[in-house]
């Protein structure tokens, strides 16, 4: 054996300084994938574990990608988007995951986009867990914060935690019912709303009319008033036909304000579907719509800060005298401009579409349903007298069954929000959805996201019968729905503006039938056609009134 100072060390320093310089990149490549490799075993290995221990099976289905990174489930929903069809794509869509086993059902199944897994559910069980009894294992998640923080900063719709706790207890005490049926406050909107329409003629017809922006107008300027003690009247704007004299208050012009609030929230709802790639969409329309929205909300904070103690101890402020004004006593509660900011913008975006978009289907379904109409304005003349003096009251209104049945049947079978998600906070599993029937639980990880479909729930007809898909009131007679029916969320996050929203559409509704007894849609389909931003409601509405009285 020779020793080892006869080896040409020279040589082979030379040579491994050679091999060094060549091979340093395949070195480094080779030890980055093989710890991959290694993390990837234990990852799998540890969930694999835990699945077992939560009694957890595989997903009952796994929808197949035909194109790599499930690019076809991208296009297929923008098309969908393009043809305002997004509720009858996501009802195509479940149907095909029952075709596609023997077993013919399929409630939650697992998906893949961009290379990133989630999952799909339509089960109420699933659904509780989610908003309910699992509560604390899923939020909303970081990234509807970063996608909508620019424009509603720390709002509550968008905050997890101890931030979201904060939000709600401060929030909490403002809808309280006996805040909510200031009933004076509608009238005097809808009456502006009905200056809008034109007078009936010889036959008692009023003119065929988009009716759909002056709900958005009207649900707009109650929101304002309710908020700020000001309304923008949007609606007086609409109607003016010189576009230079929009009217201006605390230097900022109304008409563009009001626009704002929509382009914010156009805006605001393309990021969101955009997903992870939301940051690629900054045009100047949201940029804008940011600098208005905050200036203008900013202008009512630092009045009311500048007040000081003598404003926070009033009960109202601005027109409305002692009434009640939303801001106002929100700073009784915290000083914080920021926070005011935040909560009152997110108060505002939500409640101004909700409500607006269920009168819009309410409408679109009474056009088209004249039986359910006629027997509806019968129990609003019983329940409420006459149009010149109408009997309205918050109590009236919840207690006429046959206008909360429609008002829920309209809610379920046009869901306002027909998809939402949450994350999984930390590893956790759903009751169902696991196993070749789907009857185990379904292992679901920190970090995956959960995505639920109301709009599918809605209309199963294992839950609903088989006319899951027809607007029938009359089911809601004797009916306590649970979990299948989701029109403002539940559990802990449930809308706290649910009896403002229902409230007020409640009133909308029986005004408009004390006046007129016929409604006629030009449009004579039947098919949907939506516009879905943060909600969902019809594409336009153009409809004509007959005058009761004539």
């Amino acid at each position: 054996m020779a020793s080892l100072r006869s080896l040409p060390w020279d040589s082979l320093e030379k040579y491994s300084g050679t091999l060094g310089l060549r091979n340093l990149g395949i070195l480094l490549v080779t030890g980055f994938i093989f710890i991959k490799v290694i993390e990837l075993a234990h990852s799998l290995h540890y969930h694999s574990r835990r699945a077992r221990e939560l009694g957890c099976r595989h997903p009952q289905r796994i929808r197949p990608n035909r194109l790599p990174l499930g690019v076809d489930s991208v296009i297929r929903m923008m098309k969908a988007d393009n043809h305002h069809q997004v509720p009858e794509e996501l009802h195509k869509i479940y149907l095909e995951q029952g075709n596609a086993i023997k077993e013919g059902v399929v409630n939650t199944w697992k998906e893949s986009k961009f290379g990133v897994s989630h999952y799909v559910t339509v089960e109420p069980r699933n659904i509780q867990a989610i908003l309910a009894t699992q509560f604390n294992d899923f939020e909303v998640g970081r990234r509807r914060f970063n996608v909508s923080t620019p424009l509603l900063g720390k709002g509550i719709f968008i905050l997890d935690g101890k931030g979201w706790e904060t939000a709600r207890t401060l929030l909490r005490p403002q809808f309280a019912r006996s805040l909510v049926s200031d009933l004076d406050l509608e009238e005097r909107h809808v009456q502006s709303l009905f200056n809008q329409l034109s007078m009936p003629g010889s036959d008692g017809w009023t003119k065929v009319a988009d009716i759909k922006p002056l709900f958005f107008n009207l649900t707009l300027d109650t929101a304002t008033e309710f908020l700020f003690g000001e309304s923008l009247h949007s609606q007086l704007q609409t109607s003016s036909t010189d576009l230079n004299k929009s009217p201006v208050r605390h230097g900022y012009d109304l008409r563009c304000v009001a626009e704002a609030i929509d382009t914010g929230l156009h805006d605001m709802a393309v990021r969101i579907r955009l997903g992870e790639l939301y940051w690629l969409y900054n045009p100047k329309s949201w940029r804008e719509s940011i600098r208005l929205c905050h200036g203008f909300t900013d202008t009512y904070i630092q009045l009311l800060l500048d007040k000081g103690q003598e404003a926070n101890n009033s009960e109202g402020g601005g027109e409305r005298g002692t009434k009640y004004v939303f801001l106002n006593e929100l700073a009784k509660s915290t000083q914080d401009a920021m926070q005011l900011r935040s909560q009152t913008l997110a108060v505002l975006m939500a409640g101004r579409d909700t409500t607006a978009s269920l009168l819009c289907w309410i409408f679109w379904m009474l056009a088209r349903h004249p039986a359910v109409l006629k027997r509806l304005r019968q129990c609003v003349h019983e329940s409420f007298g006459a149009c010149s003096e109408p009997n309205i009251t918050f109590e009236s209104l919840k207690s006429c069954k046959y206008l909360q049945y429609v008002i829920n049947e309209t809610n379920r079978t046009c869901t306002i929000l027909p998809f939402n998600v949450r994350v999984a906070a930390k590893d956790t599993s759903l009751p169902l959805g696991g196993g070749p029937d789907g009857t185990y639980p379904l292992y679901i990880k920190k970090g995956a996201e959960v995505q639920f479909w109301p709009s599918i729930t809605h209309t199963r007809e294992d839950i609903w019968g088989p006319d899951a898909k027809e607007f029938n009131p009359d089911r809601w007679e004797g009916r306590k729905p649970g979990f299948e029916f989701l029109p403002f969320l539940a559990g802990p996050r449930i809308c706290l503006g649910q009896q403002l929203a229902l409230t007020e559409a409640a009133y909308v509704v029986v005004r408009f039938l004390q006046r007129f007894d016929q409604i006629e849609s030009t449009d004579k389909s039947w098919e949907r056609f939506h516009h879905l931003t943060v909600t969902d409601a019809p594409m336009e509405l153009p409809l004509r009134f007959h005058d009761a009285g004539m």
